[in-house]
């Protein structure tokens, strides 16, 4: 099931293609979380076609062939927690209906480990 798309404005690039639906998650293959897309266009930038991919929960990415749009994500992915929480105030369905089961939820944080090993160091 396709779900509606809002247009891109990106200051500086005019879209060739604006996408009006595309299916309800996305996964990048350089990244870990899958999301859920809020609006995708297609650019021509160095005479290649690029795509602009902005998530729900305000990220976004570009790429010529690292999406893959999906009707659910993969049982023992993690969905963007963010993207979840802003469909369900936007009224889209959840991903727990899209998907017909279980999605888990969560996000990525960063993490300072030199630290963690001064401290180590010293006791």
């Amino acid at each position: 099931m396709k779900l509606a798309l809002s247009k891109t404005d990106v200051k500086g690039y005019k879209p060739f293609l604006q996408w009006q639906s595309a299916l309800p998650f996305v996964q990048n293959k350089r990244a870990l979380l899958i999301h859920r897309p809020s609006s995708v266009a297609v650019y021509r930038l160095h005479k290649h076609p690029h795509m602009a991919v902005h998530f729900l929960c305000g990220n976004g990415s570009t790429g010529t062939d690292k999406f893959t749009f999906m009707e659910a994500p993969p049982v023992d992915s993690i969905l963007c927690a963010k993207c979840e929480q802003k469909a369900i105030a936007l009224g889209l369905p959840s991903a727990h209906s899209l998907a017909g089961h279980h999605v888990h939820t969560g996000g990525i944080v960063a993490r300072a480990h030199c630290c963690d090993y001064e401290i180590a160091e010293k006791e």
